[in-house]
């Protein structure tokens, strides 16, 4: 191969030392051909961003014995140290100086690269405040500590100021003062940092100096109890130390459902799950350097009425009619599951979110089914329904009273409960409860007899046809038998009591003579 290549450049490395942010600083390079053949600058990359090769556009080409000037940027987009390398590549072609074929043999390329060191610092002149100093709150006797984060070109001078003037000696990017006393609440306290090129003032932090420190302690209560299903809210509360002040829990957990305010203390949400829970409280004040802690040790019950399927006969249904009876529930967490065990007269269907039973009956006879209740805490419960479907034509069997007169204690009392539809005659029989003492319940449904007890009673009454199948229905009733009213003398009110072991009342003279329970 014919001709000599080689190449120098000059200097082999750049420092462009300090260059303001946001500016730039150009150096020139020179790439010197020292062999004997032509080639071409094709390509300068830099490792480091902030670097450039800004003239000429390459490629460049230099012949034997020449030189090619390059011009090298740096702009630093940050404050900081920067180094790397700019790599420029040439390429050459060759010829080679004998060729043995009728044919010369076609040149060679061939490739180096030309490695440079750069370098240089991202300054800014101008100092600059990047962390303000920050307001203190202390107690009367404490001392407070401020402090302030800075940039700029170097040496950069610190010179805190309080209400305006000088602090000797605090020449620092921090300060902490002396004892302070209440007279120094208030007291506004900046730092103007500077260096050759300029200075800047902080914004002003605030010391505020509380009267000696009073002992932080959380505020005596009685933590109610609550209600799962139910929204719950309790405000704890703290005296004393410093304000503002921070709760938290620091031992066990709150029941599901109820989270804590860590600014105010309130206690709220609505619990999930029943139980009694244990968890420790603590509040925090600001205090300065150090904050106060007080804690206390909190049990809160969560109460959690058993779930129940609420008592209810079902009606009879008829075979072509439309059929609608709902199931209700209470206790628990709402909402409700609903679904039945067993199976349901045919046409009928039970919504599991309401409890409704609903549809139109295709097929007459009596059926009985469990219904299951499940809240969302995961408990359950179940009840045992039955129902009679009459064929085509036969009308349902049901009670048609409603409701019952008052009984009053000693006075005959006397009333028929009726029913409608199925086959008669009827049988009517007590199901649950108990019938105020002195009244009976006979089989044709007479509700008979002479009260000898006042109060309140609830009690279901069935009553069931001569069908084949047969059908049956029931009805809860609540009635108040009440004593009789004494109007007269309150003295001759008072004496009849003691004689009948009685009490005695006074609404507008009218004095009533009720019999104790079980005398």
């Amino acid at each position: 191969m014919s001709g000599v290549s080689g190449n120098v450049a000059s200097p082999t490395s750049l420092n462009f030392g300090n260059v303001l942010v946001g500016s730039s600083s150009n150096q020139t390079l020179t790439i010197t051909n020292i062999g004997t053949d032509a080639f071409n600058l094709t390509q300068a990359v830099a490792s480091t961003r902030g670097f450039i090769l800004k003239a000429p556009a390459l490629p460049v080409a230099v012949p034997p014995g020449q030189n090619a000037t390059l011009t090298v940027s740096f702009a630093p987009s940050a404050i900081g140290s920067v180094s790397g390398n700019i790599l420029i590549t040439r390429t050459q072609l060759a010829t080679p100086s004998v060729s043995t074929a009728s044919v010369p043999a076609p040149a060679v390329a061939t490739s180096e690269v030309v490695t440079v060191a750069v370098s240089g610092v991202g300054t800014q002149a101008t100092p600059s405040i990047t962390a303000q100093p920050v307001s203190q709150t202390i107690v009367a006797g404490q001392s407070a500590a401020f402090s302030v984060v800075a940039s700029g070109a170097v040496p950069l001078g610190y010179q805190w100021k309080k209400n305006g003037t000088d602090v000797a000696g605090a020449t620092s990017p921090s300060y902490t003062t002396l004892s302070e006393t209440t007279a120094d609440n208030g007291a506004q306290f900046t730092v103007v940092v500077s260096n050759p090129t300029g200075q800047v003032t902080s914004n002003s932090a605030t010391l505020s100096v509380a009267p000696t420190l009073t002992p932080l302690q959380i505020a005596p209560f009685l933590l109610p109890n609550a209600q799962a299903g139910i929204p719950f809210k309790f405000d704890l509360s703290s005296a004393g130390g410093v304000l503002p002040y921070r709760w938290s829990i620091i031992l066990g957990t709150l029941p599901s459902g109820l989270s804590i305010s860590t600014g105010s203390g309130v206690i709220s949400g609505t619990p999930l799950k029943g139980g009694q829970f244990d968890f420790t409280v603590q509040v925090s004040d600001s205090s300065s350097p150090k904050p106060q802690t007080a804690m206390k040790a909190l049990t809160l019950s969560i109460l959690a009425f058993a779930l129940q399927i609420n008592p209810i006969a079902l009606p009879n249904g008829q075979v072509g009619l439309p059929f609608q009876a709902t199931v209700s529930g209470s206790g628990g967490v709402t909402p409700y599951t609903w679904s039945v065990a067993g199976a349901l007269p045919t046409g009928l269907n039970l919504s599991s979110t309401s409890g409704a039973i609903a549809g139109t009956p295709t097929q007459a006879g009596a059926s009985n089914f469990t219904i299951v209740l499940k809240d969302s805490s995961s408990q359950s419960t179940q009840k045992s329904f039955s129902t009679t479907i009459a064929a085509a034509g036969i009308k349902p069997l049901i009670i048609s009273t409603t409701s019952l007169p008052v009984p009053a204690v000693q006075q005959f009392y006397s009333q028929s409960l009726q029913a409608s539809g199925g086959t008669s005659p009827y049988t009517w029989t007590l199901a649950a409860g108990d019938l105020p003492d002195g009244i009976a319940l006979s089989s044709s449904g007479q509700l008979a007899g002479t009260p000898t007890s006042s109060g309140q009673y609830s009690f279901t009454v069935q009553v069931r046809d001569s069908g084949a199948p047969s059908q049956s229905t029931s009805m809860t009733f609540s009635v108040l038998a009440t004593a009789p009213i004494w109007r007269g003398d309150r003295k001759k009110c008072r004496r009849l009591c003691r004689q009948r072991r009685c009490e005695c009342s006074s609404p507008r003279y009218e004095y009533s003579l009720r019999k104790f329970h079980g005398g």
